[in-house]
């Protein structure tokens, strides 16, 4: 049965054009979809497809710059939301993964070609655009959570250390008064 409608796509933060240093992207899905191996040749690099299952998907980024080896990302295709969120009738189940690909001493074209391209934000035209995770708001959020763990953290710390120097001085004034008290003995 294939009983939900699913994408699969791989785009940049702002959904912005990745193709002037991305020659391809495959993605390898279950074997039990024909073929189970899908080419993206242009953006949007994304496969529509129907099934009833989640699996793993396999996207291989390739490089312009055949220097460059392709790059492999996993993916969870979810088709239900997880435990802790509701399932809400109409609304599609969104799965997005931030990940970054770092270059190790890049070949000088594929240096070039990044360089190039590096003030363009010129966006990819898809109809899933509107269900993008805006990832700048995600940043934001998970900055505020660090900054408020971190004052937390500052906070019971500051009382640790106060409840510290509190046992200290009394530690200190119990071996004195023993040390009175054993002297005069």
């Amino acid at each position: 049965s294939k009983s939900h409608h699913w994408w699969v796509y791989l785009r940049g933060v702002n959904n912005e054009d990745l193709s002037y240093f991305i020659d391809h992207v495959e993605f390898k899905l279950h074997e039990t979809l024909q073929p189970p191996t899908r080419s993206v040749k242009s953006p949007p690099y994304e496969v529509e497809e129907y099934g009833w299952g989640e699996f793993e998907v396999i996207i291989k980024v390739h490089f312009k710059d055949k220097l460059e080896k392709p790059v492999d990302i996993y993916h969870l295709l979810r088709l239900f939301p997880p435990v802790d969120q509701k399932l809400i009738p109409g609304q599609p189940v969104i799965s997005e993964h931030y990940d970054e690909i770092l270059f190790t001493d890049p070949p000088e074209n594929l240096v070039n070609l990044l360089m190039s391209n590096s003030g363009s934000k010129k966006p990819v035209k898809t109809g899933l655009s509107k269900y993008f995770t805006n990832l700048d708001e995600v940043e934001a959020r998970d900055r505020k959570i660090l900054q408020d763990a971190r004052e937390t953290v500052r906070t019971h710390s500051l009382k640790w250390q106060e409840k510290l120097n509190e046992l200290e001085n009394e530690r200190e004034q119990l071996a004195r008064k023993a040390s009175k008290h054993h002297g005069t003995s």
